[in-house]
């Protein structure tokens, strides 16, 4: 049995925290304040990995501003920039045989296409990011822990740190997995339905011709052009054409603006139903 009640070690205590907020909506804040303690991690993701390892944004945490873990998960999905990532290449090399997660590090200097460091750590100021993957819930995930060049950046000393903890981090993620179907934070990262969004966007954007509108469903849930284009049996220059004729008739530029727009369009939603009540 844990004893929640307050240790001198503020580690021992963070980590008490996010023991007993597994298999609760708070799990992956507490999670977040563990990294914070330890190494002074601010930014939290969670991608999950299809059997063709593409990624999936399963949950996004963020302390000083959450809307820098949002948009650059958004960015890292919508402009492919997950091509450049090491992570899915790491599965590849770890295989069914894991028992164990690994650890991978990622400092932003090292990254050698310009548009993928520049649009998801330069852009917010982070330095780099410590990962954990393996195997949980039946699927690879990858935990993801990010932090700010101001705050001291990333160091040897940081990833040294997490890897002493990795196995019983991950443990703690396999099991929250376990007991919660799904994972939820302040900005709900759990990923809608393509119903859900072709329907809403239908709604919104009645001008959009079907094929438009799958894909821009799938660009909000997450897919990327070339995942996009093998779902649709279509190809990439045929996806970036339709994306690039509905961004012009709903007056945007980018993922993020369309994102938002749906955002506005189901809050508004939400609203006149509540009225209703």
């Amino acid at each position: 049995m844990i004893d929640d009640r307050s240790s001198k070690d503020p580690e021992q205590d963070a980590l008490a925290h996010c023991i007993l907020a597994i298999g609760t909506p708070t799990f992956y804040r507490a999670l977040l304040r563990f990294g914070q303690v330890v190494c002074g991690f601010e930014h939290l993701s969670v991608f999950g990995f299809t059997p063709t390892f593409e990624p999936r944004i399963a949950v996004l945490e963020g302390l000083d501003d959450p809307s820098i873990t949002s948009l650059s998960a958004q960015s890292y999905m919508g402009f492919g920039y997950h091509s450049f990532d090491p992570a899915p290449a790491r599965i590849r090399e770890l295989g069914q045989a894991a028992d164990a997660p690994a650890v991978l590090s990622l400092w932003a200097r090292d990254i050698k296409d310009a548009a993928y460091r520049r649009g998801i750590y330069e852009k917010w100021g982070l330095d780099g990011r410590v990962s954990l993957i393996g195997r949980a819930g039946g699927q690879w995930r990858s935990v993801n822990f990010y932090k700010h060049v101001q705050k001291g950046g990333l160091t040897d000393e940081d990833v040294v740190a997490l890897t002493k903890r990795a196995q019983v981090l991950f443990a703690a993620e396999t099991r929250h997995l376990g007991l919660s179907d799904r994972q939820s934070s302040p900005i709900g990262a759990t990923v809608p339905s393509l119903d859900l969004l072709q329907s809403l966007l239908m709604t919104i954007a009645p001008t959009l011709s079907p094929r438009e509108t799958e894909v821009c469903a799938r660009a909000l849930q997450g897919m990327t052009g070339e995942g996009t284009a093998l779902d649709l049996k279509i190809s990439d220059t045929t996806v970036a054409t339709l994306r690039r004729r509905a961004y012009a008739k709903l007056h945007i530029s980018n993922l993020n603006e369309l994102f938002a727009l749906c955002l506005s369009a189901a809050a508004q939603s939400a609203r006149r139903e509540n009225d209703t009540v």
